[in-house]
């Protein structure tokens, strides 16, 4: 499931939207920003990401235990890079890497 690595990026700690919307953009996708090496990082994020291979994945699994959650009590979500995320929001610097609804859109 490619939601729960959306997820995993939005949730990091001491990251940047901005910074987290420029690796989206520099990756690809949020599982290869999740794949990436440290050494890939610029260096003002890889001083802030997660330390070890354990972090990264406990990051991971606390992500999908997220995606369970929010699918019993309907909450949907809409990542960066998808059609409905509007392009008007993502102008701005600090739009996040994710929106949460419930409910349905228009």
């Amino acid at each position: 499931m490619m939601l729960q690595y959306e997820i995993w990026l939005h949730e990091l700690k001491g990251i940047s939207n901005r910074d987290k919307r420029a690796l989206l953009e520099q990756f690809g996708s949020a599982s290869q920003v999740y794949a990436a090496h440290r050494l890939d990082l610029p260096e003002h994020i890889a001083r802030k990401w997660p330390v070890t291979t354990t972090e990264k994945e406990r990051g991971l699994a606390d992500a999908m235990t997220l995606v369970l959650e929010n699918e019993k009590l309907g909450i949907k979500t809409i990542p960066f890079h998808d059609p409905r995320y509007r392009n008007v929001a993502k102008q701005f610097p600090a739009t996040p890497t994710m929106l949460h609804f419930m409910g349905t859109l228009p």
